[in-house]
């Protein structure tokens, strides 16, 4: 959520939307945040999932990828399109 307002809509002169939404499904739930703002590029998504929590400055989406294998062993899928905006998902087990 954090990435998303700095770095997606407040790049924008004109500001812009985040979308939140949980879809729950049989055996997880599904989280999505998108956003409209500048987008990320490749590069920069590559950078953000292969870094260690010690070698970033920020702390959001590194600790967060890293938690979410830790618990669940799943992680946190980044999909873009530059200029118009980035939307994370992942996906929580449901506790059996």
């Amino acid at each position: 959520m954090e990435n998303a307002i700095r770095h997606g809509v407040l790049k924008k002169i004109d500001g812009g939307t985040i979308l939140i939404k949980v879809v729950r499904f049989e055996e997880h739930s599904e989280v999505i945040v998108q956003d409209d703002g500048v987008g990320m590029d490749e590069e920069k998504i590559n950078e953000v999932l292969s870094s260690k929590p010690e070698q970033s400055r920020g702390i959001g989406i590194v600790n967060t990828n890293t938690r979410l294998k830790q618990m669940f062993g799943t992680e946190l899928k980044i999909y873009r399109v530059p200029g118009q905006g980035t939307t994370v998902t992942f996906n929580v087990p449901h506790k059996k």
